[in-house]
């Protein structure tokens, strides 16, 4: 359980010196003169000749507990904490997610009838997945368990920190229609994959005995300044710069824009299509029950009681006592080995998005969004306002709808500066300062640009492809 702890340790750290950015639905994806629409429409066609940032371009954060309220995690006293209350708020599976992304570099210049894009970017992902069992089991004990009612505790998490490197290129083909693809070039930093967390609890109905099964898994990939010796996980290894770049792996983003006509357009859009070779300093944490005497029986752990006299020296022989516990966890066997190399996916998503141009400073769409996580598929549903006010102030809107959490407004700004862009935006306004919310979001940043004079008459005209 200490290496469990551990590694949990390391992956948080890991994931919290980060800076973060929205990945699932943003507003500044309707701020029509932002420069990073296009990190979810890779197929945007820019009114500039060239944009750039360093550092500052983007930056901000995303979190979903679409099951819970977060006041019911960080708003308590442990004296008033109702874990009854927060037991039964939860659903047979329920996930937490987090979803980061800093921007630490970015350039992009018209090439031709299109845009040549680069950019450097620092990203994390991660999901957790837990069932109600798990705090069923610490609310009720062993006393729901029976014949028919067997109780299994399933537990997962999965997560990556990577550096990405892209190239992109966006063309406009003709009037009605444009392309944009971008390759991206991936270096693991760190990765953990639950392969099986499961643990079952049944009484038997004739003789009562408490039987437990476990079977754990988890793999995981980190920097060589974790070392694993023989007392356990350390942090003793040579670390460099290089140790960045040892995990390869490849990803792509495509979409398509078509402009039906001055009034109406329809976009589609993949993102993060690809995955991460995890070769260097992989790592296992193993459990299982273990054939250590009586209370074993056909790979369970079988407690039918104690007698009156084991009892009894339970409690007042210290030594025997002592002897009694490291025995149990002899059976509860849980163990840190070499790892072969393994492979990881990327949170793959997709957008199919409609507009309607109202006039030129005022349009309105509706998105349908989903992603594939490691818990399933994760969909949204979106209706967004994008305007524009003196050629200078950008404001965006949306009401998204998602799995366990229907109602979260957003809000995006931007103001167009001369030859920067700087904005702001959240898609839960709500959860700002409220414990209510199940879906926390905050994005913002500054970019260079410069316009492309042919297409800045008033802020944009309709026959942008955007």
């Amino acid at each position: 359980m200490k290496e469990l702890n551990r590694l949990f340790l390391v992956l948080a750290i890991i994931m919290a010196v980060a800076t973060a950015k929205a990945q699932d639905v943003s507003p500044v994806a309707f701020l029509r003169m932002n420069p990073y629409q296009t990190n979810t429409n890779v197929a945007t066609d820019l009114p500039y000749t060239c944009y750039f940032s360093v550092g500052m371009g983007n930056f901000g954060a995303n979190v979903q507990y679409p099951r819970f309220r977060l006041r019911d995690l960080f708003n308590f006293s442990f004296e008033d904490f109702d874990l009854i209350g927060f037991a039964k708020g939860l659903s047979d599976q329920n996930s937490i997610s987090l979803n980061m992304n800093e921007n630490l570099w970015t350039f992009g210049h018209k090439v031709g009838s299109g845009m040549l894009s680069f950019s450097h970017n620092y990203r994390v992902q991660a999901t957790s997945e837990f069932g109600y069992s798990l705090f069923s089991l610490l609310v009720y004990g062993t006393s729901l368990i029976g014949e028919d009612n067997a109780t299994t505790v399933n537990f997962g998490i999965n997560g990556q920190a990577y550096h990405e490197y892209a190239v992109g290129y966006q063309l406009r083909i003709n009037k009605h229609l444009s392309i944009g693809t971008r390759a991206k070039l991936l270096f693991g930093i760190a990765n953990i994959k639950t392969e099986s967390f499961e643990m079952s609890f049944f009484n038997d109905p004739d003789t009562y005995a408490l039987h437990i099964r476990e079977n754990i898994g988890i793999r995981f990939s980190l920097p060589r300044l974790f070392q694993l010796t023989d007392d356990g996980l350390t942090m003793n290894g040579p670390f460099g710069l290089a140790d960045f770049y040892h995990n390869t792996g490849i990803g792509f983003d495509v979409a398509v824009n078509y402009r039906i006509n001055d009034r109406f357009s329809v976009a589609t859009a993949v993102s993060d299509l690809g995955f991460i070779n995890w070769s260097q300093n992989n790592m296992q944490l193993v459990g299982n029950v273990s054939d250590a005497g009586q209370f074993y029986d056909d790979g369970s752990f079988v407690f039918e009681g104690l007698s009156t006299d084991e009892l009894q020296m339970i409690i007042s022989d210290k030594s025997y006592r002592r002897m009694f516990l490291d025995t149990l966890k002899q059976y509860f066997d849980f163990r840190t080995e070499i790892s072969d190399d393994y492979r990881s996916s990327l949170p793959t998503s997709f957008l199919l998005r409609g507009s309607f141009d109202l006039n030129e400073h005022n349009r309105f769409s509706a998105q349908f969004q989903g992603c594939f996580r490691s818990d399933g598929f994760r969909p949204a549903v979106t209706l967004a306002y994008g305007g524009s006010f003196f050629d200078k102030i950008e404001v965006s809107g949306t009401y998204t709808m998602m799995r366990g959490s229907l109602v979260n407004i957003g809000v995006g700004v931007g103001f167009n500066l001369g030859a920067f862009h700087i904005y702001g935006a959240t898609s839960n306004l709500f959860s700002i300062n409220t414990g209510n919310s199940k879906w926390r979001d905050i994005q913002a940043g500054i970019v260079f640009n410069l316009w492309d004079k042919d297409r800045q008459k008033g802020s944009y005209a309709p026959s942008y492809l955007n």
